[in-house]
Formats: structure tokens, C-alpha cells, sequence
């Protein structure tokens, strides 16, 4: 299981998982469309997910109504939430993600996030991916009014304003259209040649990895979600209304999410959790309805003293990248 270990002095200690690594994985050849697919599986997230735990028996003293089980268990869920939210800090955390498309076809890379991780503002958060032998596919940094995305490859950059690429990607189905383009696909559907939409954004991806995701499930308002009194086999369903992550989210009896199914066909489920925290995934699954899934898997997770500079945070574009923006192309 992943362990969080402390660095000072921007020294660390790490413990990391140990996993056999294929030999024909390792020297997978670097394509084009690998990059974007695995870039997109990034850049297009936007929702959030559960956790998996060990689903002992509800408490004699709940045997009592429905609604006041349901309402126990949501209090264990807020409370846990809004402790784990208050334990925020600097992080660094590497994750392995394998993404298979409609057609069965599979795709490898890995990811390394940091950011300072402040209560109630996860941003700014820097995001390096790389697919096969290390060559590092993107370089991505995300604040509150934008998302820049760097391609080595093609030494171009991708800069999505924050209300637009929120409004660009929250279509119905969870079928969002990519801005993304390379070279020589203007006027094709990017979608269909690179993009894959998947509902989570990098900061939502990061709070749900260390933790911190359950107060995406929270009504914004302060209420209470709505207990479902259909029976789930050892959890409890609750309609998520007003809450940044709408949908149905299923909880254990202590209070800890199972699995997230979105309106849009999309569902989260956790296969793992931390050892020493139940909020905390090792290993979930986030699949369509329409037969893509992806399947991330957390190696190393680190907190970070002192923390990160704004220099840390930055994301520098070489001279001559070629700058795009949904509506405007320009060199810098």
C-alpha cells in the first residue's frame, strides 16, 4: 500500500510501490497518438469519485429508520470530508494510468502532480505526463482563470480560460469536443482523433488522490445530500444535488465513498484504498458507458515541507512554441 512519508529541506524519503514492470511495456514506442490520447485523458477531466472500504454492520443503534441510517451515514461522510479537506498541504505524487478506448485498444503512461495543496484552493497544480521510455508527453499547469498545456513534440502550447474550457467540456454524455489539434487536422473532429473526455479535471483528480475529493460530493449550499432508499448490498445511494460532482454517489456504513455514477454515463469507482485512510485511493476505475475506461493507480505520494516556490509552480514556454487558444492561434 502507498505510504505518505515527509521531506524537509526539499530532501524526501520515499516508499514506493513495488510492481513488475513488462519488459514490452517498457519499450513501447513513443507515437504521436498515444501522446494525445494520454494528454487528453488529462486536459478533459471533469468530475469526481469514491472510495472503497471494508463495509462492516450498521451500529445497533441505527437499526432504527431508513432515513436516520441514511442520515448517520452522511454525517460520518461530511465529517470526514471536511477533516481530510482541513489537512490539506504541499504534495507530490506520481501515478501509472492505462486507458482503453471503445475498441479495446489500450494505452500506457505515467504522471507526476505537485502542488501546495491549501484548504479550499488546490490551485495552482503543475502536471508532467509521459508515455513510454520516459519522454515526457505534456507539461500542464492549472490556476483558477486557466489551463496551459505544453506539447514537446510539437512545440506548441494550449491555453484554455477557465470559464471557457468549463463551458467547452460540460456537455451532455460526457462527450466534450477536444480543442486539441496537431498539425494538418484542422477541420477533422479532434475528438475522435485524439481527445478522450473523462470526468475529472487535473485539480479534482489531484483532491480525490490525496484524500481530499469528498467535498466534491457536498452540496455547495450547505445541505445534506438526499438519502435513496432502493437497498444497495452493504452501502447506502444518496442523490448529490447542488454539489460540484452531481449524480448518485454510493457510501459504506462508515461513511466512506464506494462509487460516483455521473448523468452523463460516466462512473468512478475506487478497487483500493490506503491502508490508514479510507478517503484516499490506491487504485479506481473510471469507465462510459460507451465502453472507454481508465484505470489509474497511484505509486508515490509524498508531503512536501517547505513549499512549493511560485517558480516550482510556473510552466516556462521555450521561444518559438506556438501558442493556441479555442478561438486564436499565435507564435510566442
Amino acid at each position: 500500500m502507498t505510504h505518505i512519508t515527509h521531506m524537509n529541506n526539499n530532501g524526501c524519503t520515499r516508499n514506493r510501490r513495488q510492481r513488475a514492470v513488462s519488459p514490452a511495456n517498457s519499450r513501447r514506442p513513443h507515437r504521436a497518438r498515444s501522446c494525445f490520447i494520454l494528454l487528453a485523458l488529462l486536459i478533459l477531466l471533469q468530475a469526481c469519485a469514491g472510495v472503497q472500504t471494508p463495509s462492516p454492520a450498521v451500529p445497533a443503534q441505527e437499526q432504527g429508520a431508513p432515513d436516520d441510517r441514511g442520515a448517520a451515514i452522511w454525517q460520518r461522510f461530511r465529517e470526514r470530508a471536511e477533516k481530510a479537506e482541513s489537512l490539506g498541504g504541499p504534495f507530490r505524487l506520481r501515478a501509472g494510468l492505462r486507458y482503453t478506448d471503445a475498441g479495446g485498444g489500450t494505452q500506457r503512461a505515467s504522471a507526476l502532480l505537485w502542488g501546495n495543496g491549501k484548504s479550499g484552493d488546490p490551485l495552482p497544480l503543475r502536471l508532467d505526463l509521459q508515455a513510454g521510455m520516459g519522454i515526457t508527453a505534456a507539461k500542464i499547469r492549472e490556476d483558477a482563470q486557466s489551463t496551459l498545456v505544453y506539447v514537446p513534440r510539437e512545440n506548441a502550447a494550449w491555453l484554455y480560460p477557465g470559464p471557457q474550457r468549463a463551458q467547452a467540456y460540460a456537455r451532455a454524455g460526457g462527450e466534450p469536443r477536444s480543442p486539441l489539434l496537431s498539425s494538418g487536422s484542422s477541420g477533422q473532429n479532434p475528438e475522435a482523433s485524439y481527445g478522450v473526455p473523462l470526468p475529472l479535471s487535473p485539480a479534482e483528480l489531484a483532491l480525490l488522490l490525496t484524500g481530499r475529493g469528498g467535498t466534491l460530493f457536498l452540496p455547495q449550499d450547505g445541505s445534506d445530500a438526499v438519502p435513496d432508499n432502493r437497498p444497495v448490498p452493504g452501502s447506502r445511494r444518496y442523490t448529490l444535488r447542488n454539489a460540484a460532482l452531481p449524480g448518485e454517489l454510493e457510501l459504506s456504513p462508515e461513511g466512506a465513498p464506494l462509487r460516483w455514477r455521473g448523468d452523463n454515463g460516466w462512473t468512478i469507482e475506487i478497487v483500493e484504498v490506503a491502508a490508514e485512510d479510507p478517503l484516499r485511493p490506491e487504485i479506481l476505475r473510471i469507465a462510459h458507458a460507451g465502453g472507454r475506461s481508465a484505470l489509474i493507480e497511484v505509486r508515490e505520494t509524498e508531503r512536501v515541507s517547505p513549499p512549493y516556490s511560485g517558480e516550482q509552480l510556473s510552466l516556462t514556454l521555450p521561444p518559438g512554441t506556438t501558442l493556441r487558444t479555442p478561438h486564436q492561434t499565435a507564435t510566442r
